[in-house]
């Protein structure tokens, strides 16, 4: 199923601590998605990393492309299959864990 709600995802690391520059000169960062990335289950089929300089601080969701920043560079699209783990399933309460893989 894909989730055909157009959200985007801004998120500078301030908020969850979840981005570190390890080596700028090469452009290595370390960045763990947050936990609002994996809320549905379906196929999130048009993602990207956006490298921006002057935008917005902090994390947000939002339903429309902010193009304030100074700078853009982007990533090609890839997908993300978001799907119930099985492991972690408590049958009787009906709640169940996400995880994902990248295509």
């Amino acid at each position: 199923m894909s989730i055909t709600r157009r959200i985007f995802v801004r998120d500078d690391g301030s908020t969850y601590n979840n981005m570190d520059i390890i080596n700028p000169d090469k452009g290595i960062i370390k960045y763990t998605m947050a936990k609002e990335v994996f809320a549905r289950q379906g196929e999130l089929n048009l993602c990207y990393f956006v490298l921006e300089k002057g935008g917005s601080i902090g994390f947000q969701i939002l339903e429309e492309l902010d193009l304030s920043a100074d700078v853009r560079v982007t990533t090609p699209n890839f997908t993300i299959l978001v799907q119930e783990d099985a492991t972690q399933v408590i049958s009787s309460k009906g709640f169940y864990k996400r995880y994902c893989w990248l295509e």
